[in-house]
């Protein structure tokens, strides 16, 4: 019995063995082609190139348009720089010209050439002897320099025999306003304190 089985289980393989030989397996090597497989893939491919350039172009664009922008506000902040420059230099010729117009009135000692120089002033002949001539000395001190205030010109009444005939002045104490040309524009002589500034004052 054993045998027998043993006979039988050697003759099934053998059965087995046999069929799978005659059973006709797939050609892998000579298999055919896909070729439309293969082209769709060959497009996709092209596809994803033209994406990106396309990418690539519109990169460069917008950095184009970048720069550019970058360029028109550097250009704006410049032009609104030199504006403001000029809008300072307008103020600051505007501030000069009335400083130039505020010009100081000085009170000083008399000198050649100040007669006829093309600008109003006040001769004032004083006599160190006389008290009128020292109170309005001082007050004259105490006002210059001063802003509104035409020039004084001292002079000694004692030693200014010309000018006191030029000007017809016979007494000390004597204030005389004179144009730029030399000409008597007022005459006071012991004059109070409103008068002596209202002679002295640029009108």
């Amino acid at each position: 019995m054993t045998r027998r089985y043993i006979l039988l289980a050697l003759a099934g393989v053998t059965l087995v063995a046999c069929d799978f030989t005659g059973v006709d397996l797939p050609d892998i090597q000579n298999a055919p082609v896909d070729s439309t497989r293969m082209e769709d893939k060959d497009g996709m491919m092209r596809e994803n190139e033209d994406m990106m350039h396309d990418d690539e172009s519109m990169m460069s664009d917008d950095e184009g348009m970048m720069m550019e922008k970058n360029d028109d506000t550097m250009m704006e902040k410049e032009d609104d720089k030199m504006m403001e420059g000029d809008h300072m230099g307008d103020e600051t010729d505007n501030t000069e010209e009335p400083k130039a117009m505020e010009k100081e009135g000085q009170y000083q000692a008399y000198r050649e050439g100040v007669i006829g120089n093309g600008m109003e002033s006040v001769l004032f002949f004083h006599a160190s002897w006389c008290p009128y001539c020292k109170t309005h000395d001082g007050n004259l001190n105490a006002w210059y320099p001063g802003a509104n205030l035409v020039n004084v010109y001292k002079i000694d009444y004692d030693t200014a025999s010309d000018l006191k005939s030029r000007f017809g002045v016979v007494q000390q104490d004597t204030f005389i306003r004179i144009d730029g040309q030399g000409n008597v524009i007022e005459t006071v002589s012991f004059p109070t304190e409103a008068q002596l500034k209202a002679i002295v004052t640029a009108q």
